[in-house]
C-alpha cells in the first residue's frame, strides 16, 4: 500500500513541477510581471522595499508524529542578511544568469549551522541490516539568494563532519536523558568520521497564475523549482512546487520549511506589497520529487569502507503541509513533512514534524 502510495506522490509531483515551471518561464518570458492585477511593472522593479535581515531556529522532529527512527531529528541556525542592490560589481553577479537584471534584482547572504540524526527503526546494540544505519552529521553553510520579481538561484556551500564528530550521539543521549526517554544503544556503529562537502543549487520560478489577492487581506501565491546537489554528502537532483495562502502575506515568510541546503527561510522573490499589517496567518503546502544517485548516510561515506545496510531507492517523493504566524518582527511555523520510503525494506512513508522561530530585524 505504500509502495503505491509513494509511486502516485511522485509521479503527482513530477507532472505538477515540471507544469508549473512551464508556466511561470512561459509568464516571465511573455508578459512583464505585476504582483497584483493594477499594479505596474514599473513600480515592482523601481519601489519593491527591501527584506530585513532575519535570525530563524528551525526544528524537525518525528516524536510529532509517534516515531523515534530514520531521519529523526534535525536543528539549523540560520541568519539570512538585508537584501541589497545586484550593482554589477559583486563577486556573486554571475549567479543572477537567466535573470533579467531589472532595478528590483537583489541580493541575500546567509550563513547556516545544521545538525542532522539518522537512527534505525528499532533499538539494539548490534547491527541492524536491512534497516537505516546510524548517522550522523553537523555541517557549516554560507548561501547566497539571488532574486528579481519572478525568478531566483539560491546556491549554499556546506562543508561538515559525520560520525562521532557530529555530535549527534550526544545531542541524542542529552536529549532522551533530560526528557527520561529510552536511550539508542547501537550508535557505536554510525557511519565513520568524515569532512565532507556539499553544493546545493535551487531555482526558483514565480507562477503568477496562483496569485490572487482579496481586499480583505486573503491571498495566495506559488511557486516552482529545481535544484541540483552535488558532494560528499548527496548527489541529487528534483523539482518541486510550493503554495501559499493566507491573510496579509508579508513579503518576506517563506512558503518551504525544509532543512534541504539552499532554502533560507525567506521569499524567493522581489514583492511590493507596502501595506502589511502587523500580523499575518497563513498556510502552506508543497511537493517535491528527487532523483538520488547517492546519499551518505544509506551508502555510507566516500573514504572509509562501511557495511552495506540497506538497498536505496533511486527516486524519493515529499510532500509537506504547515501553518505560519507572524506579529510584527517575530514569525513562527509548524508544519509536516511527508517522505516516502527511501530504502526497498523500510516499513513506509516516513513523517516528522517541523517547528520554527524566526526573528527579523
Amino acid at each position: 500500500m505504500s509502495v503505491r502510495i509513494g509511486m502516485r506522490l511522485m509521479l503527482l509531483t513530477s507532472v505538477l513541477a515540471a507544469a508549473c515551471i512551464w508556466i511561470g518561464r512561459a509568464q516571465a518570458d511573455s508578459v512583464p510581471f505585476a504582483a497584483f492585477p493594477g499594479q505596474s511593472s514599473l513600480d515592482l522593479s523601481a519601489s519593491a522595499p527591501q527584506e530585513r535581515a532575519s535570525f530563524g531556529i528551525q526544528l524537525d522532529n518525528d516524536l510529532f508524529v509517534g516515531s523515534d527512527c530514520n531521519y529523526t531529528n534535525g536543528i539549523r541556525f540560520a541568519y539570512l542578511s538585508e537584501s541589497t542592490p545586484v550593482t554589477g560589481s559583486s563577486f556573486w553577479d554571475w549567479q543572477a544568469f537567466g535573470m533579467d537584471r531589472t532595478p528590483a534584482l537583489r541580493n541575500q547572504w546567509a550563513l547556516t549551522l545544521t545538525q542532522l540524526m539518522f537512527t534505525p527503526e528499532n533499538k539494539s546494540n548490534m547491527p541492524l541490516y536491512g534497516e537505516h544505519p546510524y548517522a550522523g552529521y553537523l555541517g557549516l553553510g554560507f548561501g547566497n539568494l539571488v532574486k528579481n520579481e519572478d525568478r531566483a538561484n539560491s546556491l549554499e556551500f556546506q562543508i561538515g563532519v559525520t560520525g562521532k564528530c557530529s555530535l549527534a550521539d550526544d545531542a541524542q543521549y542529552t536529549v532522551h536523558h533530560f526528557w527520561e526517554m529510552d536511550q539508542w544503544p547501537g550508535w557505536q556503529y554510525q557511519i565513520p568520521s568524515e569532512v565532507v562537502f556539499e553544493m546545493y543549487f535551487k531555482r526558483f520560478y514565480r507562477i503568477s497564475g496562483l496569485e490572487y489577492k482579496h481586499p480583505s487581506g486573503f491571498a495566495t501565491d506559488g511557486y516552482g523549482y529545481w535544484n541540483v546537489d552535488a558532494g560528499t554528502v548527496y548527489v541529487r537532483a528534483g523539482g518541486g512546487a510550493a503554495y501559499r495562502f493566507g491573510y496579509n502575506l508579508p513579503n518576506d515568510s517563506p512558503t518551504e520549511y525544509s532543512l534541504n541546503g539552499a532554502n533560507f527561510q525567506t521569499s524567493p522573490f522581489v514583492r511590493n506589497e507596502r501595506s502589511i499589517s502587523d500580523w499575518s496567518v497563513y498556510g502552506t503546502a508543497a511537493l517535491g520529487v528527487q532523483g538520488v544517485a547517492y546519499n551518505a548516510f544509506l551508502d555510507g561515506p566516500v573514504f572509509h569502507n562501511f557495511p552495506k545496510y540497506v538497498t536505496k531507492y533511486p527516486v524519493v517523493g515529499n510532500a509537506s503541509l504547515g501553518v505560519g504566524m507572524r506579529y510584527k518582527s517575530f514569525e513562527g511555523f509548524f508544519g509536516y513533512q511527508w517522505v516516502t520510503k527511501e530504502y526497498s525494506t523500510q516499513k513506509g512513508i516516513h513523517c516528522i514534524g517541523t517547528i520554527e522561530l524566526r526573528y527579523l530585524f
